[in-house]
């Protein structure tokens, strides 16, 4: 049995929330979780009881150990090797049917089984100040864009005020999908795939979003600068009248750690 830490940080009193300072600073004097162990959330504090592996290394060198990784089987399970930024395989993408799902919509694992649910799309321009990080955003491939924004939206669900809302969209969190549509010397467009359980008979596609959503984490994540420490810039997708549509929550990030890979 693991004891509480005592953690020092705590919400602004007339806001009920921490700053971005405060939540930092919760996280790097937080142990690592144990193998196993899950972080106990308190919304009277600025981060959780442990922090997961993952928070020790920089968001883009997480996607990119994740990428890199194979796909978990039923003889192959996840382990944590020290100094690695993530475990030794990846949880498999859930699989509906022998055809999969159609356009607009994602397969999601249920209580009742894997379905294929409607999709939101957010568009985003993903940039950067420096030309070191633009030339790492211009090298990312797929398959780490897709994880570098999973990360992203992990380390929002990380912060206790986060935590209830994430659980109740985890499993579309989870299985988010990204595609690049397109790239310039100053970064990268990514279209966001989002599948939404609750929106049975709805269109899919570009809807409004509804307060405690899958796309309302997801946009909270990638406006949120506190868990943005390499700096990187996220806005309105370039050239696409659509995307104020698609994503009209997201915003500027401002910079808040200088750090490369």
């Amino acid at each position: 049995m693991t004891c509480r830490p005592v953690i020092e940080q705590k919400p602004e009193p007339l806001t009920g929330k921490c700053t971005e300072e405060a939540t930092r600073d919760c996280f790097k004097t937080l142990r690592e979780c144990a193998q196993d162990e899950k972080p106990i959330f308190d919304t009277t504090v600025c981060c959780p009881s442990c922090r997961r592996v993952e928070r020790g290394c920089e968001a883009l060198a997480v996607a990119k150990c994740f990428a890199s990784r194979p796909v978990c089987s039923d003889t192959f399970k996840p382990s944590y090797i020290e100094g690695e930024c993530c475990p030794s395989c990846r949880p498999a993408l859930p699989v509906c049917g022998d055809k999969g799902c159609a356009d607009g919509s994602l397969c999601v694992p249920l209580k009742t089984g894997n379905k294929c649910v409607p999709t939101k799309i957010i568009r985003i321009f993903l940039g950067a100040a420096t030309d070191e990080q633009k030339a790492k955003i211009k090298a990312l491939a797929e398959k780490e864009a897709e994880e570098l924004i999973r990360e992203i939206v992990k380390r929002f669900c990380d912060k206790p005020e986060n935590a209830d809302k994430c659980e109740k969209v985890k499993e579309e969190i989870d299985n988010l999908r990204v595609r690049i549509a397109g790239k310039d010397d100053g970064g990268a467009n990514l279209d966001i795939d989002v599948g939404d359980k609750d929106a049975e008979g709805a269109s899919a596609g570009f809807r409004f979003f509804a307060a405690g959503d899958s796309s309302t984490v997801v946009n909270g994540a990638v406006n949120d600068p506190s868990v943005n420490e390499e700096g990187y810039t996220v806005g309105s997708a370039k050239n696409d009248a659509s995307s104020a549509n698609a994503s009209p929550l997201v915003a500027l990030l401002v910079a808040a750690i200088a750090a490369g890979l």
